[in-house]
């Protein structure tokens, strides 16, 4: 059976109701938040064509592809991200290279939770929104002919201020509004597919382009002095020893691991830095930090924050 937006029916409607009350009861989360994860839980794929717009800029297309025995891609005007369960892959198409990997869970639990997918990180985990605070219902509207109702929150002690667009008839987020001080990101999905039956695996088949290249992935272990520079290119210039914006010193190893919850050593879906630079509030003024930078202070972070 076929969920979307075209049917008000839902999926295995025997497993949503227990699902749903067990959420309710342990999450403390409001039930339209509830229903939302409990339906992303139990499907078995998912799959949506979403435009993301970092406002005011244009919006940029993307699709995705979820299946629950943990593959996902994810493909994009720049990248194009594939996880079949046993091998991430990620294709740069700008340089036209790649590189591959062994998957594991926490390479998909990291990848599922970026701000540009965030509607639908539950499908892969429960508890994706257990830090939602302030949590309430809001306005109804219509994108792309689909009912939805606002549903607004706040993440990362209230630095991060969330809209979900609930579908009336799918019971879950359509997309997202994600504000992160001025900056304001734009999540819409005009197609959306929930379905109680898996993905055929060649779906997440990754076939090099013609004249890609393969890459090596980064070092297997990683030292502060690979993303010291980073730092000092993007971040030193409001937050040095001399001028440390909001308390946070990131121009030396002991400023870096003294910021409190701006790194978390072994996890860095926690902290402050990475969270920061993923929604692009950080820095300030200036171009966005490029994905692989964030990446590599994430797995740096992720490995312990070592020196």
């Amino acid at each position: 059976m076929r969920f979307n937006a075209r049917y008000s029916l839902p999926i295995s409607m025997g497993l949503a109701l227990p699902l749903f009350v067990v959420l309710e009861q342990g999450s403390g989360l409001d039930p339209m938040l509830s229903t939302h994860e409990a339906r992303l839980q139990e499907a078995k794929s998912l799959t949506a064509k979403f435009t993301v717009q970092r406002l005011p800029a244009a919006p940029v297309e993307y699709t995705l592809a979820y299946s629950k025995d943990g593959s996902m891609k994810i493909d994009g005007p720049d990248k194009l991200i594939v996880l079949d369960g046993k091998t991430a892959t990620v294709l740069d198409k700008a340089k036209n290279s790649y590189t591959q990997e062994p998957m594991d869970e926490k390479t998909l639990l990291a990848k599922s939770g970026e701000d540009s997918v965030i509607s639908w990180a539950a499908f892969f985990g429960k508890d994706r929104l257990k830090d939602a605070k302030g949590s309430k219902p809001g306005a109804k509207r219509s994108i792309k002919g689909n009912l939805v109702t606002e549903f607004t929150f706040s993440r990362n002690e209230g630095k991060q201020i969330i809209t979900l667009y609930l579908d009336q008839k799918l019971g879950i987020a359509r997309g997202a509004s994600i504000k992160n001080g001025s900056d304001e990101m734009l999540i819409i999905a005009s197609d959306l597919v929930l379905s109680d039956k898996p993905l055929d695996p060649s779906v997440f088949a990754f076939t090099p382009p013609a004249g890609a290249t393969k890459a090596e992935p980064a070092a297997d272990v990683i030292t502060y002095a690979q993303v010291a520079p980073i730092f000092k290119a993007r971040c030193v210039s409001c937050h040095s020893a001399g001028s440390p914006s909001g308390g946070l010193d990131l121009s030396s190893y002991a400023g870096v691991r003294g910021g409190g919850r701006a790194v978390v050593p072994g996890n860095s879906r926690a902290s402050g830095v990475v969270r920061s630079m993923r929604s692009g509030t950080m820095p300030k003024s200036g171009a966005r930090v490029p994905d692989d930078e964030i990446d590599l202070i994430a797995k740096w972070i992720d490995q312990g924050a070592k020196e």
